[in-house]
C-alpha cells in the first residue's frame, strides 16, 4: 500500500508463437509448430522472455500467441510460467518486498473447456493453434471468476477475379473462402488481496492484419 492506496499494475505481452509441442511439450491438437525451428533456438526464445516478463513486472500480464496445447503440466503456458518463477528465488518472508522474492511467483488462468472439472492436456481455449492466455500473482490478487468471451465471425463471399472465378494460390487452395474468424477473449475478474474492490481483465488478439477480410 502507499498512502492507504493499492497498486496493481497489468501489463501484456505478445509471446510471438512459444510453442513447447515440439520440445517435450504438450502434443498440440490444433496445428503444426509455428515457433522455434530448434530447441537451442526455443530455449533462446523462452530465456529473452523470461526477461520480458520480469522486466515488466506487473501483478496481471496478458499474452497473445501462446501455443494452445492445454494446461496440463507440460503445457507452454506451464513451461512459461515455471520459467518466470525460477527468476523469483528467495523465501525467507522478512524479503517479502525484493525483486527475487517468492511473493512474485505467478499462476495462470486456466480453462475446463471440456467440463471435466480437470485442468490438463485436453482443455484447449479456442481452435487455432495459439490462443491467449493470463497470468497472475496470487500475493496480490485472488481470481474470483473467468469466461470466455467468443468474437464475431464473418461469413462473406468467396472472392473471384473478373472471370467470375474463384482465386487461388500457387498451391491451389482457395485464396480466401469468405469465412474469417477471431481468436476468442479469456476474461477474468480478480479481487485485490486486503481490499473489496474487484477487478476485470480481458485479453483480446484481433486477427492478424496480413488475414483478408471483407
Amino acid at each position: 500500500t502507499e498512502n492507504g492506496h493499492f497498486s496493481i499494475t497489468v501489463g501484456t505481452k505478445n509471446v510471438l508463437n512459444l510453442f513447447n509441442s515440439p520440445y517435450g511439450g504438450e502434443t498440440n491438437s490444433h496445428g503444426e509448430n509455428r515457433g522455434a525451428d530448434d530447441e537451442a533456438e526455443y530455449q533462446k526464445q523462452l530465456a529473452k522472455l523470461v526477461s520480458a516478463i520480469t522486466g515488466l513486472d506487473a501483478d496481471i500480464v496478458g499474452l497473445m500467441e501462446i501455443e494452445n496445447n492445454g494446461f496440463g503440466n507440460d503445457s507452454a503456458i506451464q513451461a512459461f510460467v515455471d520459467a518466470i518463477n525460477e527468476e523469483y528465488y528467495d523465501e525467507d518472508p522478512k524479503d517479502e518486498d525484493s525483486a527475487v522474492s517468492t511473493s512474485n511467483r505467478y499462476v495462470f488462468v486456466g480453462y475446463d473447456s471440456n467440463g471435466d472439472l480437470v485442468l490438463d492436456e485436453s482443455d484447449s481455449l479456442g481452435s487455432d493453434a495459439i490462443t491467449t492466455g493470463l497470468l497472475y500473482r496470487p500475493s496480490k490478487v485472488s481470481i474470483e471468476s473467468m469466461s470466455v468471451i467468443p468474437m464475431p465471425e464473418q461469413h462473406a463471399p468467396v472472392v473471384v477475379n473478373s472471370a467470375n472465378t474463384v482465386m487461388k494460390d500457387s498451391s491451389g487452395a482457395v485464396l480466401e473462402s469468405g469465412d474469417n474468424y477471431q481468436r476468442e477473449t479469456i476474461a477474468a475478474t480478480f479481487k485485490v488481496n486486503n481490499t473489496g474492490k474487484t477487478l476485470t481483465v480481458a485479453v483480446n488478439h484481433f486477427k492478424s492484419k496480413g488475414s483478408t477480410c471483407w
